[in-house]
């Protein structure tokens, strides 16, 4: 995949699943075009979400953490199959396991140490145990609801990409709005719980709503998402005592601002004391507020904050520098006691082997502090 270092090929190796693989970015293509000539197949990409590619909006569309149902992991232990992970997982308006009725969590992560190398699903990064072990709380039956909808949607991908290759959406909402609500778009908006400038973007601007927003309209009318998608007049009716959050994706609003001045000012002068190392983002997030309230309303403690966690960045930094060069040094005597010339590449394949990665700038950095430091005069070319 073009990676530059074994860093960032790890990295690409934990989120492949969750977003390069399953979303439906241009990555997420040339994923499936690569497992697809590896295989000698030709229909893996109906196994991911790129089917809806032109059907649905990007937007919030694939969590970007892990999260997973611990029942289904103990249901494959107890059928004797590897564990694996559900494509719904990865949806992020998705919250609940439509099976077992409870809520997904996130997988749990090291702290303080770096978690273990990408294993198999299933499996603990901290000490390499099952998460089959971990439990859940039951879901609500709107979270039931919308991920059992949604899960019909994904096993119908196939046969309804095959008949229609655009989005009817706005043609279902003007149907709604026709036998439902008189034409009224603003009675449709408020029995989804959406703003009018929204729900007209759908039905007049060609805007195609998120894989939030078709869940909430098939809920809303009881009917299947896939009759949504293709626009298919069918017998509606309103579901009864519906009441929907605000918005589509409950994003966390933030009340510090409320708090009288003084009492912020005080929380904020403790946090600082508590937390040498914090930075405004960080200060910002345990007042709840907005980093702009923070900077406007706080200048000094925010320009104070600003500067701490600028030099705990620095530290950390220069922390894993030194650690590469003491790495390096250690190989760089080794072979130097073993009689053979410890030269740059030698050194570096010595780390590889030891999984010590370095990039092209590590390591004329720690080269030149070890031929300073150890005085091992260079080989002559030819001797």
């Amino acid at each position: 995949m073009g990676t530059g270092s074994q860093v960032s090929a790890d990295f690409m190796a934990d989120e492949c699943y969750r977003l390069e693989l399953c979303g439906l970015s241009g990555k997420a293509a040339r994923w499936i075009d690569f497992l697809n000539q590896l295989t000698s197949r030709s229909d893996l990409q109906l196994l991911t979400l790129l089917p809806l590619r032109n059907l649905v909006s990007l937007y919030r569309l694939v969590e970007y953490e892990n999260r997973f149902c611990p029942a289904c992991y103990a249901e494959d232990e107890r059928a004797g199959r590897e564990k694996y992970d559900r494509l719904l997982w990865t949806i992020r308006c998705v919250t609940a396991c439509p099976k077992h009725e409870c809520r997904l969590i996130f997988e749990p992560k090291a702290k303080g140490h770096r978690p273990l190398p990408f294993t198999i699903p299933g499996i603990s990064r901290i000490d390499g145990s099952s998460l089959a072990r971990f439990t859940s709380t039951k879901a609500s039956s709107y979270e039931v609801a919308v991920a059992a909808l949604v899960s019909e949607l994904v096993e119908e991908i196939t046969r309804m990409t095959a008949r229609k290759k655009i989005s009817l959406i706005s043609v279902f909402l003007m149907h709604a709005t026709d036998s439902l609500f008189n034409g009224n778009r603003a009675a449709l908006a408020h029995h989804l719980g959406l703003s009018k400038s929204q729900v007209h973007g759908w039905v007049r601007d060609g805007i195609v709503p998120s894989l939030a927003g078709l869940a909430r309209i098939a809920y809303a009318f009881e009917c299947t998402m896939t009759d949504v998608i293709l626009g298919r007049k069918v017998s509606l009716t309103l579901r009864r005592g519906y009441n929907s959050s605000r918005g589509l994706f409950a994003l966390a609003r933030i009340s510090g601002h409320k708090t009288p001045r003084c009492e912020l000012l005080a929380s904020l002068l403790t946090f600082m004391k508590r937390n040498p190392d914090a930075c405004a983002q960080d200060a910002a997030r345990h007042l709840k507020l907005a980093p702009k309230f923070l900077r406007e309303n706080f200048p000094e403690q925010n320009k104070a904050l600003v500067i701490a966690g600028r030099l705990y960045r620095q530290r950390i930094a220069q922390e894993r520098r030194d650690a590469k060069d003491e790495a390096y040094g250690k190989s760089y005597r080794a072979l130097s006691g073993s009689g053979t010339y410890p030269s740059r590449r030698k050194v570096a394949k010595r780390l590889k082997l030891l999984k010590v990665p370095l990039t092209f700038a590590d390591e004329k950095r720690a080269k030149k502090k070890a031929d300073a430091a150890y005085g091992i005069e260079k080989r002559v070319r030819g001797v």
